[in-house]
């Protein structure tokens, strides 16, 4: 769930990873890590009792939040005094990164932290897979050549990278235009507060926020296969994000965007 100002909070099962923790819902304990983009209320306000919530529960190892550096300090002092408030431990691994770090996740799974443009210290994250794939040169030998090659000691794979996913919350457009492999990934989550005339790009701006009008305007640069929007403002009735987005973005945009919006004409809450 995404709500502008009010709580942004994903869950990646197929990553075992949390993005952000502004509600802390108990089906998400079972996650082996969060990724925090920053430290505004309405994404990190319920880690204290996502993470008292986990210890109830039986879950005694630390458990990793991965985040900007600036706020690794200021994170530990809040889990810290819900520990002082509820008079028991709760198990916390911080492990602050900056831009252009990666992050080894599980298997062959990476993170790589991203630059972000918010009023806070933030950071954006990209999803992808180490893999190993055989080197162009040998693509058209068959197996017998390339067991005699391997025996021989020639290295006849290269490692490549498949983005999978990447999640940029709160920020200025800029962050598209610096790090333009988050356009190319296979999934792209982006936060888009504002979708038409209500709120220009001016006020956008002012919130370090993105309008869709600037998604538009990057069109040709956006390569993902699917575009999921959130933390959209409640100017927008869910029911009507999805038209708005078919009436504005070239139809090879808008075919390929998911608004992150419940059903029905109202937001929770």
């Amino acid at each position: 769930i995404s709500i502008g100002g009010i709580h942004t909070s994903l869950h990646l099962p197929q990553f075992g990873t949390l993005l952000d923790c502004g509600l802390a819902p108990r089906s998400w304990v079972g996650a082996r890590r969060l990724l925090l983009s920053h430290g505004h209320l309405d994404h990190s306000g319920a880690l204290p009792a996502f993470l008292g919530l986990r210890a109830l529960l039986g879950h005694t190892a630390p458990f990793p939040v991965i985040l900007p550096s600036a706020i690794e300090d200021d994170v530990t002092d809040l889990v810290e005094a819900a520990e002082r408030l509820a008079r028991h431990e709760i198990p916390l691994e911080t492990i602050g990164v900056e831009a252009g770090d990666e992050i080894h996740l599980e298997h062959d799974l990476w993170v790589r932290a991203v630059a972000t443009h918010h009023s806070v210290p933030s950071l954006g994250w990209i999803f992808f897979r180490k893999v190993r794939r055989l080197a162009p040169e040998f693509r058209g030998l068959g197996s017998r050549e390339l067991a005699e090659l391997r025996k021989r000691g020639e290295l006849v794979t290269e490692e490549s990278e498949l983005t999978e996913l990447a999640f940029l919350t709160d920020t200025l457009a800029t962050a598209l235009d610096q790090t333009p492999a988050v356009m190319s990934a296979k999934v792209l989550v982006v936060e888009c507060t504002f979708l038409d005339e209500r709120a220009d790009v001016e006020r956008a701006h002012a919130g370090m926020h993105i309008h869709l009008d600037e998604l538009i305007d990057r069109f040709d640069q956006i390569h993902s296969e699917h575009i999921v929007l959130m933390h959209l403002s409640q100017r927008y009735r869910p029911d009507e994000a999805a038209q708005i987005v078919a009436e504005r973005c070239p139809p090879g945009m808008a075919r390929r965007i998911q608004c992150l919006v419940p059903a029905g004409d109202r937001w929770p809450g």
